[in-house]
């Protein structure tokens, strides 16, 4: 069968031309399958935000009232949506980057960058989840909540907290992937590197 690198795994990672990344460590496999759930998840939320707008559209529209609700959750949604995606990027390894002189720079350089980058962004993110908790808490101590929903206004400030703490958690696991990569590749310069 053939096989292909995974843009989204370090270098060394290959994964199968169909798709089910039999070859590969195990671990990033297992995790791999979860995202694609998880992505899935989000597009059923994204779904439902359409629909529960279509269906205020009608209401609105064909029977002159509408859900006043509907607005809010439509934005709680959408921001549960950006949040958990950014778990999924950081993991993934997918958020924007310029690549201008990566193609010619040595394999090692290269691995170095990566784990810089990726222990700066855990570094930030742990930072901004930090910040999140304080509004979290902030929240829940005035006990607000949005204005047509009557949401505790915690919860959708929580979306921030976790999805920030995660992909910072993400970060650093990208990061101990990306040194395990490197160390071995010390240790065994005849190993092969797969882009």
């Amino acid at each position: 069968m053939a096989t292909q690198s995974c843009s989204r795994w370090p270098a060394g990672y290959v994964s199968n031309a169909d798709g089910t990344g039999a070859q590969g460590p195990k671990d990033m496999l297992k995790l791999e399958k979860l995202l694609g759930v998880f992505v899935d998840l989000l597009g059923i939320v994204l779904i439902a935000g359409v629909l529960l707008n279509f269906s205020n559209a009608v209401m609105r529209y064909g029977f002159g009232a509408s859900f006043v609700w509907a607005e809010e959750i439509m934005i709680f949604g959408l921001i549960l949506i950006v949040m958990a995606g950014i778990v999924v990027i950081t993991i993934r390894y997918d958020h924007l980057r310029i690549d201008a002189i990566s193609p010619i720079l040595p394999d090692w350089v290269k691995a170095v960058i990566r784990i810089m980058i990726s222990l700066i962004i855990c570094g930030v993110l742990a930072y901004i989840a930090v910040q999140s908790l304080t509004i979290v808490q902030l929240m829940m101590r005035l006990g607000q909540t949005s204005v047509a929903a009557r949401i505790p206004m915690w919860i959708p400030h929580s979306f921030l907290l976790v999805s920030f703490s995660l992909a910072a958690m993400a970060a650093l696991y990208r990061a101990g992937v990306d040194l395990r990569q490197f160390l071995s590749k010390q240790t065994n310069p005849a190993e092969e590197t797969v882009n």
